[in-house]
């Protein structure tokens, strides 16, 4: 079988006539190919390490946002815990909820945004961690909070108990509060002290009896659990409130009477028996109402409206300044239509929220009193006269004149005052919004006689025209007034 033959290139010899080949020379074209592979992947190196560290960005933005939105859950739990301390058992429901709501808009989250395995694991190391934190922190205020609850609970039938009358009953319920031995001493005396307050509100009397009632040895009989100041605090608040009743019940035989409804002296007893009310106030009620003569005296009857009127029940917190007006009205004496009159005027003046206690009607009332000490109403002041007819002289002021008053003058200038007063409240009344103005203007025709006679209770029915001028000076429109007054007192 023919065969072919393989040359042999190794036994070749080089030419040695031709040109020589620059072996490097002929090389460089492929190292700067070489070397500008090199720069391309060192630019495709570099964008993804860019690629990577925004991805990482990303994540961390992704991660910090499912931190805010855990944190802004919790806070919502927290925020309804705070609000409803009383209702610890319904917290788990609510943090179940908001739990739930927050890990639906995860999974909702995560599939929107395109979470990797990297994130989904590093939110769930964060996630596991802030709940272990965040249940902790939860059950120990749901802990708290249960106990303040069964605290309150057992406080609250303690006072009841104690209400009851059941004080060992009331103790054993502070008993079984939690809470530490000083505490429970706390919790008792005050379950105590709102027991006897709620009570001194039923029956005052017997609350003071028994707050007063000691032992032999001088000691407190009843409810030792109260400090000194407690007690004489309570005792305080009992003895008002029995004062307060006692001016009601007699504030009540007042009206009864004024009904035609005349309480005998064995029912006022008994009354003064009970401590419902004073024996002063029964023996007012006596010597006013049912065998008392008539006291007409002009200036006691005009002092008294006039007080009345001027009367604050918000500058009389304890009631003191209304007690003494209705023990005057009591033991004054004065007849019936005076009586009435001044009661009715009294219980319309305690109301604080009365038109005769806006700023307008107070105003309206000084404005009456200075005119009266200024004698608009009637000159009654009188220049003492010595034997020998001049006018005697105070020495021990100057020598200036001695003034005394002139007893028919200031009784008829007291009346005046009365019906102007009176006046004024019906107008007062008919014009609740009426200015101060309006008032002082009314007071005015009322004493020079236009409002009264034209028969007129409002300031807006047509008044007469005035005769005192407005150029006139004090002496002038005093003297005026004075003489108009001589005339409607003729």
């Amino acid at each position: 079988m023919p065969t072919i033959a393989i040359p042999n290139y190794s036994a070749v010899s080089p030419a040695t006539g031709g040109a020589r080949v620059d072996a490097q020379a002929a090389a460089a074209p492929f190292g700067a190919l070489a070397q500008a592979g090199g720069q391309i992947a060192n630019v495709g190196q570099m964008l993804g390490q860019i690629a990577l560290e925004r991805q990482q960005h990303v994540n961390q933005g992704i991660l910090a946002n499912e931190d805010t939105i855990r944190r802004n859950t919790f806070a919502e739990i927290q925020e309804y815990a705070a609000q409803n301390q009383g209702q610890p058992e319904a917290w788990d429901k609510f943090a179940k909820q908001k739990w739930q709501e927050y890990q639906n808009g995860r999974t909702s989250r995560a599939e929107a945004d395109g979470w990797g395995p990297d994130v989904k694991e590093s939110d769930e190391l964060q996630m596991k961690e802030f709940s272990s934190r965040a249940n902790i922190a939860f059950d120990a205020e749901r802990s708290k909070a249960l106990v303040r609850q069964s605290n309150a609970r057992l406080e609250a039938n303690a006072v009841t108990l104690m209400s009851s009358g059941d004080e060992a009953g009331a103790m054993k319920s502070i008993g079984d509060m939690n809470l530490f031995e000083d505490q429970r001493k706390t919790v008792a005396n005050r379950v105590i002290y709102q027991t006897i307050s709620g009570f001194i509100a039923s029956d005052p009397v017997s609350v003071l009896d028994r707050l007063q009632e000691q032992t032999d040895a001088g000691k407190p009989k009843n409810w030792g659990a109260l400090d000194e100041n407690q007690r004489l605090t309570l005792m305080n608040e009992a003895r008002s409130a029995v004062s307060k009743n006692q001016r009601d019940n007699y504030q009540s035989l007042i009206d009864g009477l004024n009904s035609g409804d005349v309480a005998t002296a064995d029912q006022l007893q008994g009354m003064v028996n009970g401590k419902l009310l004073t024996a002063t106030q029964r023996n007012a009620y006596l010597k006013a109402y049912a065998h008392g003569n008539p006291t007409t005296d002009p200036v006691k009857i005009g002092s008294l409206l006039s007080d009345i009127h001027n009367y604050d029940p918000t500058k009389d917190a304890d009631y003191s300044k209304q007690g003494a007006l209705l023990a005057r009205i009591a033991t004054g004496g004065f007849p019936q239509n005076v009586q009435t009159q001044a009661d009715a005027l009294m219980k319309e003046k305690s109301n604080p929220d009365s038109v005769l206690n806006s700023d307008v009607a107070k105003d309206a009332m000084r404005y009456v009193d200075q005119a009266f000490n200024m004698e608009v109403f009637g000159k009654y002041k009188r220049v003492k006269l010595a034997a020998n007819g001049q006018p005697a002289l105070d020495k021990e002021n100057d020598y200036k004149p001695v003034i005394e008053v002139d007893a028919a003058d200031f009784a008829k200038a007291s009346e005046l005052r009365s019906r102007v007063q009176g006046g004024l409240t019906q107008f007062l009344r008919d014009n609740p919004k009426a200015t101060p103005e309006q008032a002082q203007k009314y007071v005015t025709g009322f004493v020079m006689g236009d409002v009264q006679k034209a028969g007129a209770s409002s300031l807006f029915s047509a008044p007469k025209p005035s005769t005192i001028n407005a150029s006139d000076d004090a002496a002038a429109k005093r003297d005026k007034l004075n003489a108009l007054l001589k005339s409607l007192n003729q």
